[in-house]
């Protein structure tokens, strides 16, 4: 979200306001990305017929693959890392260009542990002050537009 707030409603439940860019809401991911191998080689390709070479080769193997996760696990990782978030600020970037010139509505969002309310508004000021309206009304009454009073 932009610009978001955090506001206690007279009640003691803490809302978020603010904007969004995106149409969805972004998936959040706690395991990290693996790597699929696919092709790889087969423990026998590394082995030849007598039992010494087979010992050598397992051994040799095993050290390949320690030296290889420690080596290039980390590179990967960082890879992958900066490759998710230059995609994600190009497509946030994207995002807020194509708002601006074609008049696409900003979602004006608040999120409370209870509820959650969504409004679409054109233009960049406009939901500013959406926002900072929504933001005033959950301080002093705790409600959002739509919902009972309690």
């Amino acid at each position: 979200m932009l610009q978001s707030v955090e506001v206690r409603a007279p009640d003691g439940v803490r809302w978020t306001v603010g904007r969004r860019l995106l149409p969805w809401r972004p998936r959040r991911r706690l395991a990290p990305h693996r790597l699929e191998l696919g092709n790889a080689p087969s423990f026998g390709d590394f082995t030849g017929d007598d039992p010494v070479s087979l010992i050598l080769g397992g051994l040799t193997l095993l050290l390949l693959v320690i030296v290889g996760v420690l080596l290039l696990g980390p590179a990967f990782g960082l890879l992958a890392f900066a490759l998710e978030w230059f995609v994600a600020a190009v497509v946030g970037l994207l995002g807020v260009l194509l708002r601006l010139v074609f008049g696409w509505p900003f979602a004006v969002v608040a999120t409370s542990e209870r509820s959650r309310y969504e409004t679409r508004v054109r233009g960049w000021r406009l939901s500013g002050m959406v926002a900072a309206q929504l933001t005033q009304r959950i301080r002093e009454t705790g409600q959002v537009p739509g919902e009972a009073p309690r």
